[in-house]
């Protein structure tokens, strides 16, 4: 399955052929492309999806919760290959077509690519991503989603400063300072 110029038509028919439950946010375009949070969700950490590359070919989706960073050197150790990186973002339009540069959705399967996620996300039990457009967003069932995209999961995201922690959603944050 390819995504042609009409990303979420792709994904809410995939989602609906596959029995996953959604519900589609329209929203604000956030103020940073970094901020891939709906404000209708309110805390619940969500999703975002980045297209890696292995050598100079789009390989997979790499999907982290949206307040962590790719660790591609994580990538390397689980590919087992040496060569991860981003996809540039001049070369989005052309692998996902009607994708707006940092708002591809969290299948891989729609781009015919495997769909790796961090281990952050496991433990949520619904998610949220962009659907081609910063202005729409599917949330997710996780574990519905999981099951029907087949996605493996590691450890992606990069450690804290020290080392020895994984970085924690905002709103673990807030808990933990409240």
């Amino acid at each position: 399955m390819t995504v042609e110029n009409d990303p979420y038509r792709v994904l809410i028919d995939w989602l609906s052929l596959r029995g996953v439950d959604f519900q589609v946010m329209a929203h604000d375009e956030p103020s940073s492309r970094n901020d891939a949070r709906c404000p209708e969700i309110g805390e619940q950490p969500s999703a975002k999806a980045v297209l890696v590359a292995i050598g100079a070919r789009p390989a997979m989706v790499c999907v982290l919760k949206a307040s962590d960073d790719l660790d591609l050197s994580k990538v390397d150790r689980l590919t087992g290959l040496n060569d991860a990186s981003f996809v540039p973002e001049s070369d989005l339009a052309t692998f996902a077509p009607g994708c707006e540069n940092g708002a591809i959705p969290a299948l891989g399967c729609l781009f015919d690519l495997p769909t790796f996620a961090d281990e952050g996300i496991r433990g949520d039990p619904r998610i949220s991503f962009f659907a081609g457009s910063h202005r729409l967003s599917a949330r997710v069932d996780r574990a519905a989603w999981e099951r029907a995209s087949g996605v493996k999961f590691g450890d992606l995201a990069a450690d804290l400063a020290t080392g020895t922690q994984r970085r924690r959603s905002r709103q673990s944050v807030d808990r933990a300072t409240a």
